[in-house]
């Protein structure tokens, strides 16, 4: 990217490591980025065709950043990466202040742990940054018992880890369970939580939109009602990010449990951001003109998605390869349905 004059950023070359930019003769300020590298900065004077060659320190996958308020409750996260063996980097949010988008950018995954705060969670400055890293492509896992409480109306809650304002804060809850079907969630637990005592046992239930997906359920084996959805998932596939958010304390997970919980979260981040696209037209069957607003709805292993179509009767959703089930309903029409679409990336 070149900062000053600021021109739209490239990309290398995946087999090569080489880039291209015209440019007129003068001096330039460049930057090169790359995920898992620091960033690089150099001056640069174009007098003609000129090599400009770059050398990028390598970097953990993980950026984990402590915003407890000077507590110790990272080494919960610490000692987890520990156990599986990933390396990251502790960004101390007491005295280094939040961490701005040029230092995220530089990772893969972030982990923002604000224990049991619920005031002073996230600024709107760190949401802010947090909305360039992701979409850029970024994956965030944000534990926070009281950031819906203090921020759940931001964008930050609606447009990018997609859950509701409407909060149950500080709910009693004394086991959690994996949702079934979610990315993340499925198949773990049920497991007893057991709280540091500093937070008290209780933890904010969370309410995840159609765009997201429940990833934990507490009070397992009781009716699942919304107020105890204490975890979401959140799969961007337009610009191909990630989020997982935790109402429940994360340190509130035994050692062993914790290790298990993490691991899901990694690879899923890590699983890739590969679609294949499902097109087609909605059209009424006697006139055989275009029907706008018709939704279009698929439903397929884990993935499932809705749009809606346009002015032409046409939609367009990326997909995750697999099977699908279809249904396209409009008012005043029959609901219809297609089973068995096959998708390929």
């Amino acid at each position: 990217t070149i900062l000053d004059p600021p021109l739209a950023p490239v990309e290398t070359d995946p087999a090569t490591g080489v880039y291209t930019i015209t440019v007129a003769q003068g001096d330039y300020e460049i930057k090169a980025t790359s995920r898992s590298h620091a960033t690089a900065i150099q001056n640069v004077s174009i007098t003609g065709d000129t090599v400009e060659n770059f050398l990028l320190a390598p970097l953990p996958s993980v950026l984990l950043v402590d915003d407890d308020k000077g507590h110790t409750h990272e080494t919960y996260f610490t000692q987890a990466l520990g156990a599986l063996a990933e390396d990251y980097t502790l960004w101390d949010v007491s005295w280094q202040g939040e961490p701005p988008f040029s230092e995220l950018e530089q990772y893969p995954i972030v982990i923002w742990n604000t224990a049991a705060d619920h005031t002073d969670t996230l600024s709107p400055y760190a949401e802010a940054e947090l909305m360039d890293y992701l979409d850029g492509g970024g994956q965030l896992f944000l534990s926070s018992r009281g950031y819906m409480i203090e921020r759940g109306t931001s964008d930050f809650a609606r447009d990018y880890l997609h859950v509701s304002s409407d909060t149950k804060p500080l709910v009693s809850i004394e086991t959690v369970a994996g949702a079934p079907g979610d990315p993340v969630g499925a198949w773990l637990g049920p497991y007893t939580l057991s709280y540091p005592p500093s937070f008290g046992d209780v933890s904010t239930s969370i309410h995840p939109d159609i765009a997201a997906s429940a990833a934990f359920i507490g009070q397992f084996g009781q009716p699942v009602y919304s107020e105890y959805v204490v975890g979401a998932t959140h799969l961007d596939r337009y610009a191909c990010f990630r989020t997982v958010h935790l109402g429940v304390p994360f340190e509130a997970l035994p050692a062993p449990d914790g290790v298990v919980v993490l691991r899901r979260i990694l690879g899923w981040f890590r699983s890739g951001c590969d679609f294949g696209v499902l097109t087609g037209r909605v059209d009424d069957v006697l006139t055989g003109e275009p029907l706008t607003g018709a939704i279009v709805s698929a439903q397929g292993g884990r993935d499932r998605f809705s749009v809606m179509t346009g002015e032409t009767g046409v939609y367009t959703m990326p997909l995750l390869a697999g099977t699908y089930n279809l249904v396209v309903a409009q008012d005043g029409y029959v609901t219809q349905a297609a089973t068995g679409v096959t998708v390929t990336v």
